[in-house]
């Protein structure tokens, strides 16, 4: 069963203005369905890119009869408030209309949050027909005044906004992007989460396709490459053996210290030996030092964030494995190994 999101709007006893700005809303939101549509007395739907939401107005009861609800088979979550309010009539240079003015939007307040008024969406609206200047609106302190509104909205939960419901009004600034008046008031109903707000399918299949080629996107442009697997220490002991024993044979030593007899029983030429031995100690040197720029490259784009933690401590780790071997394979594991054993040992 579908939720219904109930938005407050008023006080509406002895506030024409409050009656103005609920009809605007509900036809604005009903062109929008189609040029034909008709504005229905107290729900409105709002729908865009993302999701449908039905909003449904209820009155803020100055007295203590009963609200009549058009939905009662359907649940309901209070979402919002909007208070609304003559600006012309609460300018604090003039006597005021109680019924009407922004003193009034107190004991509003109050009775909203009583029946339980949401905090999704709340704004608090000043009412013109026609543009007015700001000293019109709030008297010749009019800065101070103005502060004094958007404060009151502010500790409440509020935006402040002032509304010209002139016909030419309600139809300026829906382009803009800063809007204000009643743009500004149908760009917040429409912007706003609501909670039986549904999201569209096809919404879901566009930002599942982006992900997918965002993700896409981030492989193709990843420049790392793996560490040679036949080189990391995660493989078999035995692999390395076989490695190294080759690199023996082919330097005529069948085992460290032991010569290979070719036939007749003839030694291998020493010196060629020697250059085969030089040679390889060449490439696994070459081999290091590549190794140490790969790390100092992954260890520079941590620096500059351009690495997620998950892709950082794998390249690490990749890399020290690497290193591990690479100074395993031209002994430099036996060189400490020695230094430390030709130490003295210091008697106590």
């Amino acid at each position: 069963m579908s939720c219904v999101s109930v938005l407050r709007l008023g006080p509406t006893h002895d506030n024409v203005s409050a009656g103005m700005l609920r009809n605007a809303v509900l036809d604005f939101f009903a062109k929008k369905l189609g040029p034909e549509a008709v504005p229905s007395n107290d729900t409105f739907r709002v729908t865009n890119k993302y999701f449908d939401a039905q909003i449904l107005l209820k009155t803020i009861l100055d007295t203590n009869e009963s609200n009549d609800d058009s939905d009662e088979n359907l649940p309901h979550k209070e979402d919002g408030i909007i208070l609304v309010f003559d600006a012309a009539k609460s300018n604090p240079d003039l006597p005021m209309d109680a019924a009407a003015s922004f003193g009034s939007l107190g004991l509003a307040h109050d009775k909203a949050v009583q029946v339980g008024g949401g905090d999704l969406l709340r704004l608090c609206v000043g009412v013109t027909i026609g543009s007015m200047g700001a000293a019109e609106l709030r008297g010749q302190s009019y800065e101070k005044e103005f502060a004094r509104r958007v404060n009151w909205c502010l500790d409440r939960g509020y935006e402040y906004v002032e509304c010209d419901l002139s016909p030419e009004a309600i139809g300026q600034g829906h382009e803009a992007r800063d809007k204000e008046g009643f743009a500004r008031v149908v760009e917040a109903i429409g912007g706003t989460m609501w909670s039986s707000a549904v999201m569209n399918k096809s919404k879901k299949t566009v930002l599942k396709k982006s992900y997918e080629e965002e993700t896409a996107q981030m492989e193709r442009e990843n420049k790392y490459v793996p560490p040679d697997p036949s080189m990391l220490l995660g493989n078999d002991a035995a692999r390395e053996d076989q490695a190294r024993q080759a690199i023996l044979e082919q330097s005529g030593i069948a085992h460290e210290g032991e010569a290979i007899l070719d036939g007749g029983g003839e030694n291998v030429n020493p010196d060629r030996s020697q250059q085969e031995r030089e040679r390889e100690q060449e490439r696994m040197f070459d081999n290091l030092e590549s190794a140490l720029r790969q790390a100092s490259s992954i260890r520079e784009m941590s620096r500059t964030a351009d690495l997620s933690d998950d892709d950082r401590r794998k390249r690490a780790g990749d890399a020290a494995s690497l290193l591990m071997t690479l100074m395993q394979q031209v002994g430099m594991d036996d060189e400490t190994d020695n230094e430390q054993e030709g130490q003295p040992v210091q008697s106590s």
